[in-house]
């Protein structure tokens, strides 16, 4: 049953502090109810019926975001936790960028609509969707992203082909951590992988 948000005042609340995150984990608040909010697959939030348009609005939620080991996502404050409906995951990568860090080794960084930023590596892997739609990447509190169409090509346009366990496996490196971005079609496979190993 769903139960009446104070929507409004927790928009208040956001604005203290909207640099830093949360301890959510260190949070255990009691479970107040189900409300009507939910986020869609392009990673776009909904209250009521009504689109949550503004940026720094959907930041400031999404900072308050948690998945539980039950599989669903609340919102939480020190006092209240909320569970909300989730399409397929919370957050999207909208952008990816390629740099060199200090050591000369390339990284990619990745960035969600609501303004996360973070650098794969052994931190933040590409994680293989065995349902072949675009990987998904650990961001924080046990939320995930997955990438975006347009950056998930940017990748593979990026990527090569390995041989990893016996299987041809197209993806990238990252900060010297191999990250997979699925398996290639058989007319991909036209010369002899680069590399044996992750």
């Amino acid at each position: 049953m769903s139960t009446s948000f104070p929507f409004g005042a927790w928009i208040e609340a956001l604005a203290d502090d909207e640099e830093q995150l949360p301890p959510l984990m260190e949070w255990q608040p009691p479970f107040c109810g189900d409300i009507d909010m939910r986020i869609d697959r392009r990673g776009e939030w909904w209250h009521e019926g009504r689109h949550v348009s503004h940026p720094r609005v959907m930041r400031q939620l999404s900072r308050l975001l948690r998945r539980e080991s039950d599989g669903d996502y609340y919102l939480l404050t020190p006092v209240e936790k909320w569970r909300i409906r989730v399409e397929d995951h919370p957050l999207l990568i909208v952008d990816a960028r390629r740099e060199v860090n200090e050591h000369g080794v390339p990284v990619w960084w990745l960035t969600t609509g609501t303004g996360d930023r973070l650098a794969l590596g052994a931190t933040h892997r590409l994680e293989r969707d065995e349902k072949e739609r675009p990987p998904t990447v650990a961001v924080r509190f046990g939320l995930h992203a997955r990438l975006g169409n347009s950056v998930f090509m940017t990748l593979i346009e990026q990527g090569e082909i390995r041989l990893i366990e016996d299987r041809h496996e197209l993806g990238l490196e990252s900060d010297g951590v191999w990250q997979p971005l699925g398996y290639p079609p058989p007319d991909m496979i036209d010369a002899p992988p680069r590399g044996t190993s992750a």
